[in-house]
Parts: C-alpha cells; structure tokens; sequence
C-alpha cells in the first residue's frame, strides 16, 4: 500500500476509546494481580500469564490502527467509491457486535476463571485473576468481532471482484492478500501468547475448560487464513478452468484441421484464423501451472507458514519444559 493513501484515515473514537479504556484495565489489573502474588508469596506464579495476556491486549490495540487504513485502500481496490470504503472500515470496527462480543468473551473467560479456581479458594487471587481476566479478553473479544465483520465483508465482495489467473500481482487480489497475511499473522501471534500463557501459569492444562479454549484460539489462526482464502481459490480456480478450456478448443481445432476433421459446432469455423499450435501449447501450460492454493504465491505460503509453526509452539514449549524441568 503506498503510504500516502493509508493518511487521513484513523480508527473511530468508539473503538479508541473503548479499547484504550480495555488496555488500561488489563494493565492495572494485571500489576495489581501480580503485585498480590509477590507481597503474599514472594513470586509471581503467573507472570508469563500477566505479561502474555498484556502483550495481546496491546498488540490487538495498535494493530486495529495500522491495519484500518490498508483495509480501506482494499476496500478502494474493490472499486468500492472512497466514501463507500471509509464506511465499510468504520463498520467493522464501530458495529455495535464487536462491544457485544468483546463483553460477552470476558464474561464467559472470567467466569471460566472463578469456576476452575486455580488457586484453591485463595483471596486475593481468586478475585483478582477473574478481574484481570475479564479486562485482559475485552480486545480480544472485539479482535474476534472485527475479524468475523471482516470475513463476511469480503466474503461478500469476492463475486463483483475482477480476477484474471495469469495475474495474480495486481489489484484486487494483491491488497487483498497484503491485508490478509497481516490478519492472520497478527492473529495467530495472539492465539499462540494466549495458549502459552495458559500452559505458563495456575491452571492445569487438563482441565477441560483449559483445553476447550486451547483448542477455539488455534482454530481462530486457522480459520483467519482459510475462511477468506478458500474462496478466492475455487474463484481462481474456475477462471483457470474456464481459460484452459478456452485454450484447448482452440488446440483441439488445430487438430482436427490437420486430421482434415470437421470443426466442432461449438468450436471456431473452419475459416477462423487460430493462433499458432506451439503457441497455444505453452498458454495453456503456463495456465495450468498457475497455483490457486494458496494463490498470490509467497505472501500465502509465508502466512501458511507462520500459523503452523506458531499452532506447534505451545506443544513444543510445553515438552521442553517438562523435559528440562524433569
């Protein structure tokens, strides 16, 4: 994205303004969590927790600034007009859903927290691990709202949009996949902390609640890449198929000029000028050669990449640890 036309856009107050008050919450109640362990046991039990979930809250903060304004150039290269861009970005992070939402996770994880009870009855644990939780997953939870909007807006787009199979490296799909190989990257990040930082801390990982969440944050990475992705495959995929059957009638009509065969009713007459056959066998192998999954080449398969390695981190962690620790 040129830099000059990611300027004049910035996120909505309503998402500033609640994710920052979301952030400082977690902050606090992650010091003052960790501040109880320490005075009281003279350790921090849980501070890859603390430190994890902190770091989630504030990358989710800073990266809904600097990915708004590539959304909108995406939404530009849509041929959506520039007002019609700017609103359907704002939508996705002003949408009354994503509040809902993002009160609705932190609920549900703080609850989870109190019942699971990690520390056995123990105050001020117990009450400040719920409270730093409920804070902690507020962005998060607005993460996943804006994530959900963005899937259904491209989703939605992909029909009226212009792809071509043999290019690949221009709008739209280009900003598409720029954007896209961000949001999953970015998400698969925040998936990862949030499981290692449950590995790294009170809870056992046995516990069912432990693993069930587990479980919806790597399929989150997962889905980031393959809910929007997926489409756009079998959209190029069809126009691949379409133009190699546009190709091979025409080598097809060469054929049977040569086998001195009549011409297909459906194919080129028989006084219609073709290309040259050796030029048709190279189109139509440089069509077939083109890879629609992932398609757009290494921008996919370094997003692809990225979310396996990081969906094998926390298992890998976890054995180092108790291979070291044993």
């Amino acid at each position: 994205m040129a830099r000059a036309g990611q300027q004049g856009f910035r996120l909505p107050a309503y998402w500033t303004g609640l994710g920052s008050a979301a952030l400082a919450g977690t902050v606090v109640t992650g010091l003052l969590y960790g501040w109880k362990q320490f005075a009281l046991c003279g350790t921090i039990a849980d501070l890859a927790l603390i430190v994890l979930v902190m770091f989630n809250a504030g990358l989710i903060l800073v990266f809904a600034r600097l990915i708004a304004p590539a959304l909108r150039d995406m939404f530009r290269a849509f041929g959506f007009p520039a007002e019609t861009a700017e609103e359907a970005t704002t939508r996705i992070f002003r949408h009354p859903f994503v509040p809902a939402t993002g009160l609705l996770l932190a609920v549900v994880i703080s609850r989870a927290a109190w019942l699971i009870d990690p520390w056995g009855g123990q105050e001020p644990f117990r009450t400040t691990l719920s409270a730093f939780l409920f804070a902690g997953n507020l962005l998060p939870g607005m993460g996943i709202a804006a994530i959900l909007l963005y899937w259904l807006r491209v989703v939605r787009a992909l029909p009226t949009l212009d792809f071509r199979v043999l290019n690949l490296n221009r709008p739209p799909l280009l900003p598409f996949l720029i954007v896209n190989s961000r949001v999953v990257m970015v998400t698969a990040t925040i998936s990862c902390s949030a499981v290692i930082g449950l590995l790294f801390s009170k809870f056992e990982p046995e516990n069912l609640s432990v693993v069930v969440f587990s479980i919806f944050a790597l399929a989150m990475a997962a889905l980031a890449y393959l809910v929007p992705i997926v489409p756009v495959s079998n959209m190029l995929r069809a126009c691949q198929s379409a133009e190699l059957d546009r190709i091979e009638r025409l080598i097809e009509a060469h054929v049977r000029r040569l086998a001195g065969e009549p011409p297909r009713a459906d194919g080129p007459g028989a006084d219609e000028k073709l290309p040259p056959l050796d030029e048709l066998v190279k189109a139509r192998d440089l069509v077939a050669a083109v890879r629609t999954l992932p398609p757009g080449g290494q921008i996919s398969v370094s997003a692809a990449a990225f979310v396996t390695f990081l969906s094998f981190l926390p298992t890998l962690l976890d054995y180092a640890r108790d291979y070291f620790s044993g």
